[in-house]
């Protein structure tokens, strides 16, 4: 009778139920397990939506090299409209803004605390800038020469090269990414070696059955089959207490990062979890609980011998 019960369908389920059987005479410590997986799992996963947030925010501020034209303080605005105009006949030139003085003043008096200071001016003090975005890499030849350029211009006082927010950005942003990658290796290594102790813990604890078992016949197959099916419920539902920390976790990050992409001008970007954010801690877990309790079931022990 045991022999009919080495293979197929039955010999799953049978194993299966063993499996919550002893999940259940030890609810606490495979609880806490659980819970460390889930942790494990999640913190990466937060950190990779709050990057993927960033990455949204980038291009809105930071990722296209631009150049800023201080225009001098008697230059009429036709000559103005004229600088801007030919900045859009340039090829090179992605898209041009002209910030009038008024305005510059007008969004200064609007920062925290200086509506005291901008009323102090009896007549105001800003130039006017013509602002450009550049389809050329930060500090290449092109927009230095282009920089050249304009300084000569007699219309032109001065001109900065918007370029070094874009370069810190970007790079922050992609070590920030490969952190994210290099700490998920770390934690899914980690995980198979909770697993895995967790796993041998059990299997020494059950050297007596796992002895009687090889005395009436049974397989080392399916005497293992029990302590892989631990590792997969375990890692089944650590991931799903992970992907429902990945899910609070986007919710906290998200909201500030919300508003500061409103800031932007973002106004319809949303900052959360995707349903592939919600599954990958789920599949992970599910398919490390059992890679780690498969190694452990498969180790040399007292218990096979």
């Amino acid at each position: 009778m045991l022999g009919s019960k080495h293979g197929g369908a039955i010999a799953h389920v049978e194993a299966s139920r063993e499996a919550v059987r002893r999940l259940a005479n030890d609810p606490l410590r495979h609880t806490v397990g659980v819970l460390v997986m889930a942790l494990m799992l999640a913190l990466p996963g937060v950190a990779w939506v709050a990057l993927r947030a960033l990455d949204v925010m980038l291009p809105v501020e930071a990722t296209t090299p631009g150049v800023s034209i201080f225009v001098g303080q008697d230059v009429s605005e036709e000559d103005i409209s004229a600088l801007a105009d030919e900045m859009v006949d340039r090829s090179d030139v992605l898209a041009v803004e002209i910030v009038g003085r008024d305005q510059g003043l007008q969004a200064l008096s609007q920062l925290a605390g200086l509506g005291d200071l901008v009323g102090a001016f009896e007549t105001n003090p800003l130039p006017d800038v013509v602002r450009l975005a550049i389809d050329a890499l930060p500090g290449s030849e092109q927009m230095q020469a282009l920089s050249l350029s304009l300084e000569s211009d007699p219309r032109v006082e001065f001109v900065r090269i918007d370029q070094g927010l874009s370069n810190e950005m970007r790079n922050a942003l992609v070590l920030g990414q490969r952190l994210v990658l290099i700490l998920g290796a770390m934690v899914l290594a980690a995980i198979v070696l909770v697993v895995t102790g967790a796993t041998r813990i059990e299997v020494t604890r059950a050297r007596a059955e796992l002895a009687l078992v090889d005395l009436v016949g049974g397989t080392q197959r399916y005497a293992r089959r029990p302590f892989v099916y631990m590792g997969l419920v375990q890692g089944l539902a650590g991931g799903l207490l992970a992907s429902a920390f990945v899910y609070g976790g986007a919710i906290l990050v998200g909201q500030p990062l919300s508003r500061l992409l409103t800031l932007y001008g973002e106004s319809a970007a949303l900052v959360g979890a995707t349903p592939i954010d919600m599954a990958v801690p789920v599949v992970c877990g599910t398919l490390l609980g059992g890679l780690g309790a498969r190694i452990a079931a498969r180790l040399p022990t007292v218990a096979w011998t």
